[in-house]
């Protein structure tokens, strides 16, 4: 299980768009995935803000 923080947000964030490679997906400001098997799994971030720009973020998670 990993717990995710936007750190990297700055601003007035309206909403979070997190997506766990093609396993799942979260609206939650700080979520938490558990990834069942090792691999090296792709995690972006969307951040809206009121006005609807985005900023995107993907991270690689590497599960052993």
């Amino acid at each position: 299980t990993v717990s995710f923080n936007p750190n990297c947000t700055t601003g007035n964030a309206a909403t979070f768009e997190w997506q766990f490679d093609e396993l799942g997906d979260s609206e939650d400001r700080k979520p938490s995935f558990t990834f069942e098997e090792p691999g090296e799994y792709q995690v972006t971030l969307k951040v809206f803000d009121p006005n609807k720009n985005l900023s995107e973020f993907t991270e690689t998670i590497i599960v052993n």
